[in-house]
């Protein structure tokens, strides 16, 4: 499966069959967004990569223990630059905000 174009539902059903690991998926994410961002942009803040593994690594290890979890557990999510987020800056994509 090409990641770079598979859409969340099959990469949930990846990670359920354990055809693919969360921390195989963020590894992948933190790489295309470091190869990817500086041109698009994209991205105007994110979580730090070690604590962003750290909660990948948390859900593969309920995954291992057949702990139920959520349909979309262990896919990296992006929330709009217009929404609080706990941790993050909101600038609703203004530099009257940064």
């Amino acid at each position: 499966m090409d990641l770079r174009f598979a859409s969340a539902a099959d990469l949930a059903r990846a990670i359920q069959r354990g055809d693919l690991s969360p921390t195989q998926l963020m590894e992948f994410t933190l790489q295309q967004l470091e190869h990817v961002n500086p041109k698009l942009n994209a991205f105007v803040a994110t979580h730090p990569a070690d604590r962003l593994m750290e909660q990948a690594r948390a859900v593969e290890q309920r995954l291992a223990r057949k702990e139920e979890v959520g349909p979309l557990a262990g896919l990296p999510l992006g929330v709009k630059d217009l929404e609080d987020t706990v941790g993050l800056p909101t600038t609703h994509g203004s530099l009257l905000f940064r």
